[in-house]
């Protein structure tokens, strides 16, 4: 089983080099489980996948909803307005961060910050990291799409429908969305999604973001109702039901269910 561990965290000599070439820490916020293959983590997300896990004794003592605030959602929302491929981002407590997103389909669906840094002793570093990471998370996306790319498709449209499901399962997309992405009528897209996946693009749609759900579940600090928006449901409400149908038991208790615990990495 170590062996079978140390393999699916193959990403963690590339961290490990990285921060000691830099002298600093890399923290992870994956909002689309990018850095995962076949429901494995691909670095060890027990503290990479938030600060309050990578700065314990900085970040973990900042209030949970601030840092939700500023280090997710205003971030994301500057990230999602301006699309850099670098960024330097700080905090009421004076932290300082270089921050590389990665971009599928013009949405962020991860980010690498590498911190923390002191402008006033770390402008030279600040600076080099800020040329370095960004074609670091290029060529970590590389070793990822490597990895995942032996995942069996029957033929060439399912392919482009779940590929696309996989990379717009946390955006309130619909049929109309898939339709204009294949250039083809909704009507059409519809048998034609159908006949070649076996499924309806709903169905599937919903099965991604039940799956990625149990990942956020299991393996990040994610209360329920941040899940569900990073999900793509409307509400924790929705969310909730739509779970409960699908697996036979509620988020919470999935998440606290031995029985639901995945196979060790």
């Amino acid at each position: 089983m170590k062996e079978k561990k140390e393999n699916s965290y193959i990403l963690e000599p590339y961290f490990r080099a990285f921060e000691e070439s830099n002298a600093c820490r890399l923290t992870l916020h994956d909002y689309a489980n990018f850095l995962f293959a076949d429901g494995c983590s691909l670095f060890d997300h027990s503290f990479r996948c938030s600060h309050r896990q990578t700065f314990p004794d900085q970040c973990g003592k900042e209030l949970r909803q601030y840092c939700i605030k500023n280090c997710r959602d205003d971030f994301n929302r500057r990230i999602a307005r301006t699309q850099r491929d670098c960024y330097f981002k700080h905090c009421r407590r004076n932290y300082w961060e270089v921050a590389a997103p990665l971009y599928r389909n013009n949405v962020c669906v991860l980010v690498v910050f590498a911190g923390l840094l002191e402008p006033r002793v770390d402008r030279e570093k600040m600076r080099r990291i800020s040329l370095l990471l960004p074609l670091f998370v290029q060529g970590i996306c590389k070793i990822v799409e490597k990895t995942c790319e032996s995942a069996a498709y029957k033929n060439s449209l399912e392919k482009k429908v779940l590929l696309f499901v996989k990379y717009n399962f946390n955006r309130p997309v619909s049929t109309r969305d898939i339709a204009l992405h294949l250039s083809l009528s909704i009507s059409r897209v519809c048998h034609l999604i159908k006949t070649h996946c076996g499924k309806s693009f709903v169905e599937l749609l919903t099965e991604e973001r039940i799956r990625n759900a149990k990942l956020f579940l299991k393996q990040s600090d994610f209360r329920v109702k941040e899940i569900a928006g990073l999900c793509g449901f409307r509400n924790p409400e929705h969310f909730i039901r739509v779970f409960h149908a699908k697996t036979g038991t509620t988020p919470g208790n999935f998440r606290l269910d031995k029985r639901f615990e995945s196979p060790p990495n």
